[in-house]
C-alpha cells in the first residue's frame, strides 16, 4: 500500500479500535496513529539517502504541529499533562531512542526490521518512555500498517531476524485498485470521526 493509504486507513482505524473518548485522548491517538501508520516504511528509502529517516521526522514535526493547533483550539491540556507526568530528560531519551531504532530500521531491506514484530516492540518501548499515554495508539497504527501489507504480493520478515516465516497473501498490488479504494475510505472515516469529535466538543462547551 501506498504511504497515503497507510496514513488515512491506520489513523482511522486506530480511532475506531481504541476509542478515545476525549479531546486530549483523541488528538494523541490522532498524532500518534498517524506517526506508527507511516513509520515502517522508513526502509523503502535508498541505502544512504536518509530519505526515510527525514520523511518520518517531517510526519512527526507536522504531527506535533497539527496536535498543537487543535490542543489550543479545543483546551485539551496535552502539553499541561505532559510537563506534569512526563519529565523533559525522559521525554528527550524516548525520543532519542526512537530516532536511533528509525536510523537502524532505515538501514535494513525492505519490509524486514520494520515490518516485524521486534520492529513494533523496541518502536513501542522508545514511544513508551517518551510519552506513555500514547503507546498503545502508535503500536495499534503501526499494527494496521502491518496487516495491511500482508494483503501485497511481497512477503514480510514479520519474525525478524529470523529468515524462516515470511508471509503475504497475495490479494492485491500495492499502487492497485484496492490500495486507491482504501485510501478513501480511510480518509472519508477519518474526516467522518474529526467531525464528530468536533460535534460533541461543541455540544459540551458551546461555541465559546
Amino acid at each position: 500500500m501506498t504511504g497515503k493509504t497507510h496514513l488515512t486507513v491506520g489513523t482511522a482505524a486506530t480511532i475506531l479500535i481504541t476509542q478515545p473518548s476525549d479531546w486530549k485522548s483523541f488528538l494523541l491517538c490522532m498524532g500518534a496513529a498517524a506517526v506508527g501508520s507511516c513509520v515502517s516504511d522508513i526502509d523503502v528509502s535508498t541505502s544512504g539517502s536518509h530519505k526515510g529517516l527525514q520523511r518520518i521526522l517531517i510526519l512527526i514535526g507536522l504531527a506535533i504541529i497539527v496536535v498543537s493547533v487543535l490542543d489550543g483550539i479545543f483546551h485539551a491540556g496535552i502539553w499541561t499533562m505532559i510537563q506534569q507526568k512526563n519529565g523533559l530528560l525522559q521525554s528527550l531519551a524516548g525520543f532519542a531512542m526512537f530516532i536511533a531504532i528509525c536510523i537502524y530500521g532505515e538501514r535494513q531491506p525492505h519490509r524486514t526490521f520494520t515490518h516485524s514484530l521486534a520492529g513494533v516492540a523496541t518502536l513501542g518501548l522508545a514511544v513508551f518512555i517518551m510519552l506513555p499515554e500514547a503507546v498503545w495508539y502508535f503500536i495499534c497504527g503501526m499494527g494496521t500498517h502491518i496487516v495491511l501489507d500482508l494483503f501485497n504480493c511481497k512477503k514480510i520478515q514479520l519474525f525478524f531476524p529470523f529468515e524462516r516465516g515470511k508471509i503475504c497473501f497475495y490479494l492485491c498490488k500495492a499502487g492497485g485498485k484496492v490500495n486507491q479504494s482504501l485510501f478513501w475510505v480511510g480518509l472519508v472515516l477519518w474526516i467522518l470521526e474529526i467531525l464528530w469529535m468536533a460535534a460533541t466538543w461543541v455540544m459540551e462547551h458551546g461555541w465559546q
